[in-house]
């Protein structure tokens, strides 16, 4: 965990209780990163082929547990682009 992912999850820990926030803030080991920053560039990769091709990455996702996980609103490219913007914030941040 960095001073950065901290300071960023000070942030948003007054707004929003999503498990995002849990999990990267928790020093788990997923080949040197957190499990909530594995989960991050998963899901951007896995919306990406959805907004673009409209493929589902299996038969049981869905944008509902995105939604919750992140506690983020909107269209899937409205979705995209705030996860987008949320690994922009956090890498260079």
């Amino acid at each position: 965990m960095n001073e950065a992912t901290s300071r960023l999850g000070e942030e948003l820990a007054e707004d929003y209780t999503c498990a995002f926030l849990r999990d990267i803030l928790t020093p788990h080991n997923f080949g040197g990163t957190s499990l909530g920053m594995y989960n991050l560039i998963t899901s951007i990769s896995a919306l990406k082929m959805f907004v673009k091709i409209g493929m589902k990455p299996n038969a049981q996702w869905n944008l509902k547990s995105l939604k919750q996980y992140f506690g983020i609103i909107g269209s899937k490219q409205a979705m995209l682009d705030q996860l987008i913007q949320l690994r922009i914030d956090i890498t260079e941040g």
